[in-house]
């Protein structure tokens, strides 16, 4: 072991050497800007194109690239002579970094000086051929054919054939992306998707668990292969979720840790355990949400931080380092960690850790996930109601997802704690998300406020799906119509452009249309929050494996119920109601059999419509 340390340091000695040298040599060389409309104009005057760099702080190849591509002799002279270069971290930026996702990180973006995207190039270019393409460019600066950029909506494009008033995805392509959905998954290594790169999808997961939940045992089996096989990503000394493996199987990770992977997983495992109740789920959960505490969240203000690099020196790779031991690695040094504190990534942490709470009744899992919300409230929050990516600064334009992400955890938290504050904060993002990303009757939603981005408007399939399982709960939860018709606009736009749906994995959009169809699970409990049976039967009630599901705890003491669309008989004592479209449950006082009579109930009812008032009285099933 002290042989495998020695050797770690000798490389990081080297690494930080060249580092060193890379930063006096090179920082003159490359003038790097920002992406913002005084580059664009200053392409205009020298009668340039422009560079744009996207990379990632946690980035080995962005770091390999820094080092070996943009330290090269003939690169630099070809940047400074023909473009004006422009580096951005793409966790700083959601909409660059969501427009050109599928090529990254790093990607490199050529724009005309009118801001076209003339031609892209994904991951890491070495010197060569990296002065072979700006040249190529340079001397034919002609927009290339492209069809990697699939992930925006132009509304433009929208399908003719298709109804305007369509609210769900055609059958015929609900029934493409089921047949997809089946034959993405690799049976051999587990996973949906056969590539190189094998990566945690916590959505494909939540679908499996979904179907398996309806008698699918072929479902069963995908998810709990692809929830063991996933398991070799986790670090088994700090915890936490490596990005992905390489060469197509599991056991070679790529140990950059990002807030979304850790946020997926921890949702995955939390459901999963909830439903099978193995241990080793419930490990994964813990060595998760250890690793947010532990490395990416400020003791301090209890927010969270974007990611951990993977490399302990930008650009060397340290595969032996993460063999070991916790006090081995602090001797040699901890791999940087992005300390920006953006209202995104904690929407995804607080939504994640608080559905966690649900699942395992983690207590420490709610309370991080309380605290970064009240934080990010007083800090991310502007006086119009909207969240800003970083500090608030009145100038720069919001983006649908930081406030996408704040209103998910909002919903989450109130399902957690029946705490109708939460609610209101999630109804009243959702109503500046109506006004702020929506343009006049277009179908959709926006990345960037319609009135201020320096990019051309386009909207991302992947946020409108989530908005739109998002708002649907959230109107079956507040019983208002506004947020399902921000749901079935958000649908719509995907339903209109079925390539696109096709184009994005297919459990996303399934699991969209399928809950638009739908009421969620509904249960509400009937007693005093003081009254311990009465935490117990909310305790039972948020526990049950689904993330789509309404839990009303109703205090009488606390004034009428949030959305009193069924009207339930007075008692002395505590209850549990377990309410279907058309009748509920005989009131249930013992918390360990509430999961046995909604999975009785689940039994007896197939689906029905989902109406957003209803009105019924309890009675027996």
């Amino acid at each position: 072991m002290r042989k495998a340390v020695s050797r770690i340091l000798v490389l990081l000695l080297s690494g930080l050497q060249i580092s060193n040298l890379y930063t006096i040599a090179a920082e003159p060389d490359i003038k790097w800007q920002d992406f913002n409309p005084q580059s664009f104009k200053q392409a205009q005057q020298e009668k340039k194109l422009l560079l744009l760099d996207l990379e990632a702080l946690w980035c080995h190849w962005c770091h390999v690239m820094d080092q070996k591509t943009y330290h090269n002799s003939q690169v630099i002279q070809s940047i400074n002579e023909h473009f004006v270069p422009i580096r951005v971290d793409q966790d700083t930026r959601p909409d660059l970094a969501n427009r050109f996702r599928d090529y990254g990180w790093p990607a490199t973006i050529i724009f005309s000086a009118e801001g076209t995207a003339l031609a892209k190039r994904s991951g890491y270019l070495e010197a060569k051929e990296m002065k072979a393409f700006l040249d190529k460019v340079s001397m034919n600066p002609i927009a290339e054919k492209d069809d990697a950029e699939n992930s925006t909506i132009n509304i433009a494009s929208t399908n003719s054939d298709v109804k305007a008033d369509l609210k769900h995805l055609p059958p015929e392509l609900k029934q493409s992306l089921k047949n997809e959905y089946l034959s993405l998954y690799d049976k051999a290594q587990g996973s949906w998707g056969q590539g190189q790169q094998k990566f945690i999808d916590g959505v494909s997961i939540e679908e499996a668990i979904y179907r398996a939940q309806q008698g699918d045992t072929d479902a069963k089996h995908m998810a709990l292969q692809t929830l063991d096989q996933e398991r070799h990503l986790i670090d088994p000394i700090w915890g936490g979720a490596s990005q992905y493996s390489t060469g197509g199987i599991w056991t070679n990770p790529h140990p950059e840790k990002l807030m979304s992977v850790q946020a997926d997983a921890l949702k995955a495992y939390a459901l999963a355990y909830s439903e099978w109740k193995r241990p080793e789920d419930l490990k994964s959960t813990q060595l998760i949400s250890n690793y947010l505490s532990t490395f990416l969240r400020d003791e301090k203000t209890g927010a969270f931080f974007v990611s951990q690099d993977a490399d302990v020196t930008g650009g060397i790779d340290n595969k032996d380092y993460y063999k070991l031991s916790d006090t081995e690695r602090r001797k040699i040094g901890i791999p940087q960690i992005d300390r920006h504190i953006y209202a995104r990534e904690n929407g995804w942490a607080i939504e994640a850790l608080s559905n966690t709470y649900q699942m395992t009744q983690d207590d420490d899992s709610l309370e991080a996930a309380l605290k970064a919300a009240v934080w990010i409230m007083s800090h991310r929050q502007r006086s119009d109601g909207g969240y800003t990516h970083g500090a608030v600064i009145p100038s720069q334009p919001l983006y649908l997802g930081d406030n996408l992400a704040m209103g998910q955890a909002f919903l989450s938290l109130y399902i957690s704690t029946g705490d109708k504050s939460w609610l209101q904060e999630a109804i009243n993002t959702a109503n500046f998300i109506d006004n702020q990303f929506r343009k006049d009757n277009q179908p959709g939603y926006w990345t960037t406020e319609v009135q201020k981005t320096d990019i051309s408007p386009y909207m991302d399939r992947d946020e409108n799906l989530q908005l739109a399982r998002w708002s649907h709960l959230l109107a079956q939860v507040s019983g208002r119509k506004e947020p399902q018709q921000m749901a079935e606009n958000a649908l719509k736009a995907i339903a209109q452009n079925p390539t696109l749906a096709e184009s994005s994995f297919p459990a996303l959009p399934l699991l969209a249309d399928d809950e638009l169809d739908q009421a969620p699970l509904h249960i509400t409990i009937i007693g005093a929050k003081s009254d311990p049976l009465s935490l117990k039967l909310f305790k039972a009630a948020i526990a049950y494996p689904t993330y789509f599901k309404r839990v009303d705890w109703w205090d009488k003491t606390e004034g009428p119920m949030v959305n009193p669309d069924v009207v339930y008989p007075p008692r002395k004592t505590a209850a549990a109601y377990i309410c279907t479209n058309n009748r509920c449950s005989f009131p249930i006082e013992v918390p360990a059999l509430l999961r046995e009579r909604i999975d009785s109930l689940k039994r007896i009812h197939s689906k029905t419509p989902a109406p957003i008032i209803k009105k019924a009285h309890p009675h027996a099933d």
